[in-house]
């Protein structure tokens, strides 16, 4: 039930949706007062969430400053990445990465580097309705074809939201020691 309600706020909370929602209450409204409050919330709206100069410095804030990867050497032996970066593409074969790819690109330069001995990939499918392919699944064996062996790499394809990543993770790793 957790999992449906988190898909509903993220839905609802979405500034694309209140764009359009905005837009569509200001071209119904006759009152002139409020027809330009809800065009100019919607402009504002756009502005701000659409602002990749705005993404960066709030993003930048978020992230705070990047460490050498060897800085981190004896710091953890275990990598954990969450999924919400790429698509198994049934016809083809092949896998699809989004803007988040660094996510296992990183973990795996930690891993050839020697500073993790082990990478948790975090992922099942996050689809509502729609059964797909676990991506933890499909990302271990990418892992796999850039010669991590398969024991390093370790998956949760049972978590379908960033709650149960944390979760599911904490539980894998300490079953693996």
């Amino acid at each position: 039930m957790f999992f449906v309600i988190s898909k509903l706020i993220g839905f609802l909370v979405s500034p694309f949706w209140w764009i359009i929602l905005s837009l569509g209450l200001a071209y119904f409204i006759k009152n002139r007062v409020y027809k330009s409050r809800l065009f100019l919330l919607a402009f504002v709206l756009f502005i701000v969430f659409t602002n990749p100069l705005l993404f960066r410095v709030v993003v930048g804030t978020w992230e705070g400053d990047l460490q050498p990867a060897e800085s981190m050497r004896n710091k953890s032996d275990v990598c954990v990445v969450l999924g919400g970066m790429s698509a198994y593409h049934e016809p083809t074969g092949r896998i699809r990465f989004t803007q988040s790819a660094d996510r296992i690109l990183q973990a795996v330069d930690l891993y050839k580097k020697g500073i993790v001995s082990k990478i948790v990939i975090s992922g099942g499918t996050s689809r509502l309705i729609q059964k797909t392919r676990p991506e933890s699944i499909h990302l271990k064996e990418f892992l796999l074809t850039l010669g991590i062996p398969s024991g390093a790499v370790l998956i949760d394809s049972m978590s379908r939201n960033t709650y149960q990543n944390g979760i599911n993770s904490m539980e894998l790793i300490k079953a693996n020691g």
